[in-house]
């Protein structure tokens, strides 16, 4: 074989490997690609139907307290007196919401009447600094207001104020409905669905007040998110979807799936955390690369394999083509010797005779 054969030998084994590992390595790319598309896809589609039964959940759940102010606020307009007896009639349905306390200040702010102490004197116990208040005082539309937790003067616990206005017949502001829920009533059934470390559940106000979140959150040190862009708050925007960024309570890489609650302004946020969501689709694909690697060095080893053989098998061609190139110069120069040694059988005698006779 040839140094020029065994060159285009060499070039098509290196070519061919080359070829098999790109294309090798191009599947296994294309393959974990797919699969982090597909686990990502997945995860999204769950965590759209978790949220979409959590806002079917705080809904029923808001405007079954709604409603409940609303009873309350038309016995207090009606027949003040007996307003005690229907809050303790009520006691177990207001319970059912998680309602720890029902309270009603005047339109000056101070508390009046609350279920925990009863009738309250005008300046006992002042409100009017307090968010709800200062809402109600200043709009004239009659909805439910949702307020962040504070905590409660009389109760002494974290809730969340939700108020109704109570006014005259000319619209003018008498008193302020209060039903206050403490926020682990709502996150005990966030923890219960986000039992993962990976996923957490919050329900924030349009304004980007956190009202509650899964795990081990501190009210007194909530963060108040940006509105403007955040995905799911203000006014503006989609009522349903997902985006991927860092996370203002815990500083970490998630997607986060957002839905609005209808008739309210709140929002239900679901958070994936990727770095511990993704420890599957990791393991998956460390796997996946190591093997692709040993295929690779398997690969390599056998076409340098290959190569050595063929480098080999010329040398000995190349030997023997010599040996036998040896045997027959030897045979030729036996052979030559055979012819004289006939031409000539007295040796040297012969030979100088001829040349004589010549």
């Amino acid at each position: 074989m040839s140094g020029e054969s065994l060159s285009r030998f060499r070039r098509a084994c290196v070519i061919g490997f080359v070829v098999i590992v790109v294309t090798l390595w191009g599947i296994v790319l294309i393959g974990l690609r797919s699969l982090y598309q597909s686990t990502i896809d997945e995860a999204n589609a769950n965590h759209r139907a978790l949220a979409q039964i959590l806002v079917e959940h705080v809904g029923s759940q808001v405007r079954a307290i709604d409603l409940a102010a609303l009873r309350l606020r038309d016995v207090w307009r009606d027949n003040p007196g007996h307003f005690s007896a229907e809050v303790d009639r009520q006691k177990v349905l207001l319970a059912s919401q998680s309602i720890l306390q029902v309270a009603v200040t005047d339109v000056n702010g101070w508390v009046i009447w609350n279920s925990t102490t009863g009738q309250l004197r005008p300046g006992e116990v002042g409100l009017s600094d307090r968010e709800h208040f200062q809402i109600h005082k200043t709009r004239q539309t009659d909805d439910l207001f949702v307020g962040v937790p504070v905590l409660g003067r009389t109760s002494h616990q974290w809730t969340i104020q939700f108020t109704r206005a109570i006014r005259d017949g000319e619209g003018r502001l008498q008193h302020v409905m209060t039903l206050s829920v403490p926020p682990p009533a709502l996150e005990r059934v966030y923890d219960t669905i986000a039992r993962r470390d990976d996923v957490h559940i919050s329900l924030v106000r349009s304004d980007g007040h956190f009202l509650a979140r899964s795990g081990n959150f501190d009210h007194g040190a909530a963060p108040v998110l940006d509105p403007a862009t955040t995905p799911g708050l203000g006014s503006a925007g989609p009522d349903a979807g997902e985006s991927r960024r860092t996370t203002l309570v815990d500083r970490r890489d998630s997607i986060v799936t957002f839905q609005r609650v209808p008739g309210y302004p709140l929002t239900v946020f679901v958070s994936w955390e990727l770095s511990s969501g993704l420890r599957s689709f990791n393991r998956q694909r460390d796997i996946v690369l190591v093997l692709a690697l040993l295929l690779s060095v398997v690969l390599f080893m056998f076409t340098r394999m290959l190569i050595v053989r063929r480098v080999a098998r010329m040398r000995d061609e190349r030997a023997r083509a010599q040996q036998a190139e040896r045997d027959e110069r030897a045979a030729r120069q036996r052979l030559t010797s055979g012819e004289m040694a006939a031409l000539f059988p007295d040796g040297v005698d012969d030979i100088t005779r001829a040349d004589r006779e010549r």
